[in-house]
Parts: structure tokens; sequence; C-alpha cells
């Protein structure tokens, strides 16, 4: 069982981009647009830049909430590969707009 000593991971998911790095750091590790795509005969879907490039890529988020629950994991995996952790043993704070309903919490 883990102690979740090291610091928390921090995800913002937004419409335009997605932001992810470690709680007390002034700015995020990464940052990359928030678009998933899938791609025949890949297990994983492809996220960001790359997914981009694919004219059948789609924005999980929709104005103020998610409208993808699938794109937004594909999303948070990507970031949290990209920070380099195990989300099992991390804690993790995700972000959400301020103008959500109570519905979409």
């Amino acid at each position: 069982m883990s102690s979740f000593t090291a610091p928390p991971v921090v995800i913002d998911s937004g419409t335009g981009y997605t932001r992810a790095g470690f709680g007390g750091q002034s700015e995020p590790f990464v940052e990359f647009p928030s678009a998933v795509a899938e791609l025949t005969g890949r297990r994983n879907a492809v996220v960001g830049k790359d997914a981009l490039s694919n004219p059948r890529h789609r924005r999980p988020i929709g104005g103020v909430s998610m409208s993808d629950y699938d794109g937004i994991q594909s999303l948070w995996r990507h970031s949290f590969d990209m920070l380099g952790v195990d989300p099992r043993d991390q804690s993790v704070l995700v972000t959400e707009s301020p103008q959500s309903s109570l519905q979409h919490r």
C-alpha cells in the first residue's frame, strides 16, 4: 500500500489544452492539445498534437463539461505517462470549470 509521500499530480483538462504537473510547482510540467483520435489497429488512442493531424479527432471536453469520458481517460493516461508516474502510487487533483453544473460534477 502506498503512503503518498510524493507531491500530488495536478491535471487541468480544458477545451483547448491539458496541463499536468506536480503540486507545489509554479508551472505545469506538460501541456498538450486536448484532442484524441482512435486509429485502426491500435489499442490505445493517439493524444495531443498527433491526434490533431487525424481528421476524425475529437475533443473530449465541450464547453464546460466532459462530453466523452473515454477520451478524458485517454488524456489523463497520457498525462501520467508524460509525467512518468503511476496513478495508483500517487495522489491526484483534477480541476474542473467553476461553471460546471452540479449534475456534471
